[in-house]
């Protein structure tokens, strides 16, 4: 599959998707993850996760992203987001680079309903 291709399945998802750095600084937002935190283009690049969230979420943020970078492995939990009021099921992956080590993590945040 081509790089557009794959552009295109994660510019156009319903779900909020981007990737931060082991210094949990964003580096890639999707359309959607921009739109929801507000944002109109790049002007998020570089800046802290803890920079738009309490100390409260960024904690949890913090400690799911560590956990991706010490076990490279997925993580999954349910997050109730204090900006949307609403819940999602977020999934943080590891991104190697081209030597195999994690350069960061990629979150994939879904909205659930909660019954």
């Amino acid at each position: 599959m081509s790089e557009e291709r794959y552009r295109s399945i994660v510019e156009t998802t319903d779900d909020s998707i981007y990737l931060v750095d082991g210094n949990y600084k964003y580096l890639y937002m999707n359309e959607k993850h921009m739109k929801r935190m507000g944002f109109s283009g790049g002007e998020y690049v570089g800046r802290c996760f803890s920079d738009f969230h309490s100390d409260t979420e960024t904690r949890d943020f913090i400690e799911k992203v560590d956990t991706v970078f010490e076990g490279a492995k997925c993580v999954r939990h349910g997050h109730p987001s204090e900006r949307d009021n609403k819940h999602f099921l977020r999934t943080f992956s590891p991104i190697n680079g081209p030597d195999g080590k994690i350069v960061a993590v990629s979150v994939v945040s879904k909205k659930i309903s909660l019954m």
